[in-house]
């Protein structure tokens, strides 16, 4: 029920709309006000590609969603394997 340093109170599989928002997980930890927002991908390629597009998404989300945006806001990507480039292009 937790993941490292976060404290999962709730989890949302994913969230999808009909207007193209997708988001593959929605984590809350209600204790100390964080969401964190996770994008998965077989392929760090599609990972790195689609960086925006997930930006995108979860700012969308934010909007239909406005009691989260006080939120301290986490978003992680999640491949099977991430080069030492593909870290530092996702954390930047």
């Amino acid at each position: 029920k937790a993941l490292g340093d976060f404290a999962l109170t709730q989890r949302i599989d994913g969230y999808w709309d009909p207007g193209d928002v997708e988001i593959d997980l929605v984590a809350l930890d209600e204790n100390r006000s964080r969401i964190r927002f996770a994008s998965c991908k077989r392929s760090e390629d599609k990972l790195v590609a689609d960086l925006e597009g997930f930006r995108g998404h979860t700012e969308r989300f934010l909007k239909a969603f406005p009691k989260y945006r006080s939120w301290l806001i986490e978003r992680a990507a999640i491949a099977p394997q991430l080069s030492v480039t593909g870290r530092e292009v996702l954390l930047s």
